[in-house]
């Protein structure tokens, strides 16, 4: 291994990476360590995703443009089909 002026030539591949952590180990050991939070603060309680009972599942739907068209477009058409699905559902 060599070194010319912060240019670091490494000349044995087999030692390489044991020469390169050695090289490096004394200029990071040096460097101030983070600080890390003790005591307040951390994850607050309860947070997160909750529980549901009856979660929501994305459907995708191939419908002719005629058919969505014809309920007067797209958010009509939507609207439509959740009331349908309503419907459909009261029953049971």
């Amino acid at each position: 291994m060599l070194r010319l002026n912060s240019l670091l030539i490494i000349t044995n591949p087999e030692k390489s990476c044991s020469d390169l952590i050695n090289y490096l180990r004394p200029r990071f050991s040096n460097m101030p360590k983070l600080k890390t939070k003790t005591g307040l603060g951390g994850r607050r309680k309860g947070a997160g995703r909750k529980p549901i009972a009856d979660k929501k599942v994305a459907i995708t739907l191939y419908v002719p443009q005629s058919v969505v068209q014809s309920h007067g477009g797209l958010e009509d058409f939507r609207e439509y089909c959740y009331q349908l699905l309503a419907s459909e559902n009261e029953g049971k």
